[in-house]
């Protein structure tokens, strides 16, 4: 029966994957990811219409995978697996404020529910690591038993994190 008690967790990690990675919404504003174009679409989603481009000209990065939006409104978090960065990014100038060094391969992210903490999947690493939203440096990483951990969610309490793996039939609850 260990089946029907992984089943929810699965259930859990692609209901709030699939909401933090495609497209984030946040007012009446959502961004979603241009994986190869490296940018993200602002879209009212009143109508549906793209409005802006963030950056306004130009790439984020090489390959941006997920985003997840500050708990202030003011900053998205974006991963780019190609050059194993984390992008902050400003809302209102659609600039890049910071870019931090993360492990290889990152591919998911999320923000913990006080906002303090954003968790990413190091995909070439097989870790997860935890990173401080004030300072973006890592404060922790875990190893993960399976391999190639891609998609990461904290918990609506924040106590665990559940981390799924894209190369083996495993999840890791953190």
């Amino acid at each position: 029966m260990k089946l029907m008690r992984i089943i929810p967790l699965v259930m859990l990690v692609s209901a709030c994957q699939s909401a933090s990675d495609a497209v984030v919404n946040y007012g009446e504003i959502a961004y979603a990811i241009n994986e190869k174009d490296a940018t993200l679409s602002m879209i009212d989603t009143a109508t549906d219409k793209v409005i802006g481009m963030i950056p306004a000209t130009g790439r984020l990065g090489a390959e941006i995978n997920a985003t997840v939006m500050g708990k202030n409104g003011k900053y998205l978090y974006v991963v780019d697996a190609d050059n194993a960065e984390l992008i902050k990014v400003d809302v209102t100038s659609r600039e890049v404020v910071e870019k931090a060094t993360v492990g290889e391969g990152v591919e998911g992210v999320d923000i913990s529910p006080d906002g303090k903490t954003l968790v990413v999947c190091e995909e070439d690493e097989e870790r997860v690591s935890f990173v401080d939203i004030n300072t973006l440096k890592i404060t922790k990483s875990i190893a993960v038993t399976g391999e190639a951990p891609e998609h990461c969610v904290y918990s609506p309490n924040g106590k665990w994190v559940v981390a799924s793996q894209e190369a083996s039939d495993n999840i890791d609850v953190i």
